[in-house]
């Protein structure tokens, strides 16, 4: 019957997982798109280490099968933040609303999704406060001063090299909260410096970087899956060179594990068979805990929580370049 409705275009959801009949061998034997855990999960194991850990493996089995997961019975904002640092983006309870008719759920949807935020954008314009004001990051070090930026009279924020993971910036950890996610930036780099990360995400299984120059003169969106000893993947670019800005864009789809690097709004590199990292522990801009950090400019560092298509990045370009105050020339492809 369940591959009868799917054959049609159903989407189909097991309710109430990890109870009853709801067993794991219901996702071995069962196309489904989504599960639902029981609300006893959110309401009893969030408030023991054991019972965290069957939550987040529940969330990472489930991710891995490119299932998405909801969370039922969230109740207060712990609960909430715990479930989306384990990577599930979906959750119903008393938190957010109880039960209500129809009507009364439409004018709560619309009032919700208008104040809804997709991405947040920390320009760097004289302030490490995301445009919307609702995060803002930290320096970790010294010596980073604000200069021109890419729009007149904007501001960037340069960054002057130093030793491992000082010097930079630490974004909070909890603008990322999805297995799939884009990340556009506008990068000068100054000096030469091999392998220095311009962004480094940590991850509780990997990592990810962006890094303007690597030693065969290339710029490189790397990513690290540590579960496996073979677990490297370069999505090798063009050269950067020293003193010109580049709007550097990177997305990963989770759901296809596709990872696609574009420079300028253009494609640069694709590849597929990418492994999925998942909880973020941190994420730095302008070093890493590798290299060196970074010596140059970057602005208007973007994250989106999905991964965004090609039209959509070759539009967000041309509307930084189309700008009437758009002052720095991109650098060549």
């Amino acid at each position: 019957m369940v591959t009868s409705l799917t054959d049609k275009n159903f989407r189909v959801s097991i309710s109430d997982f990890g109870s009853g009949f709801s067993a794991l061998s219901m996702l071995q034997n069962i196309t489904v798109d989504t599960v639902k855990m029981h609300d006893e999960f959110v309401n009893t194991s969030t408030g023991t280490e054991r019972g965290r850990n069957v939550i987040r493996n529940i969330i990472s089995l489930c991710k891995d099968l490119k299932l998405d997961v909801v969370a039922d019975g969230v109740s207060n904002e712990e609960q909430s933040n715990f479930i989306m640092t384990c990577g599930c983006s979906f959750g119903q309870g008393p938190l957010y609303s109880n039960p209500m008719p129809e009507k009364d759920f439409l004018r709560y949807a619309e009032e919700y999704l208008s104040d809804s935020n997709d991405f947040f954008n920390f320009s760097l314009n004289g302030t490490l406060e995301t445009t919307d004001g609702s995060k803002e990051a930290s320096i970790n070090g010294e010596g980073l001063v604000y200069e021109d930026g890419i729009f007149k009279d904007s501001k960037s924020l340069f960054f002057p090299g130093g030793p491992l993971q000082h010097n930079c910036v630490v974004i909070p950890n909890d603008i990322m909260v999805s297995d799939s996610f884009t990340i556009s930036m506008w990068i000068r780099p100054k000096e030469n410096h091999m392998w220095s990360s311009a962004l480094y995400v940590k991850f509780e299984t990997g990592f990810c970087s962006i890094i303007p120059m690597s030693p065969d003169s290339h710029s490189d969106f790397r990513i690290r899956d540590s579960k496996e000893v073979s677990g490297w993947y370069d999505l090798v670019a063009l050269t950067l060179q020293e003193n010109i800005w580049y709007h550097y864009t990177v997305t990963y789809n989770a759901r296809t594990e596709r990872a696609i690097s574009f420079v300028n709004g253009e494609v640069a590199f694709i590849m597929d068979n990418v492994p999925t990292n998942r909880f973020v522990k941190l994420i730095l801009l302008g070093g890493d805990v590798f290299q060196p950090s970074f010596v140059g400019n970057i602005c208007e560092v973007v994250f989106y929580n999905e991964a965004k298509d090609y039209d959509f990045v070759a539009k967000q370009h041309e509307d930084y370049i189309s700008n009437p105050d758009f002052i720095a020339r991109p650098g060549e492809l």
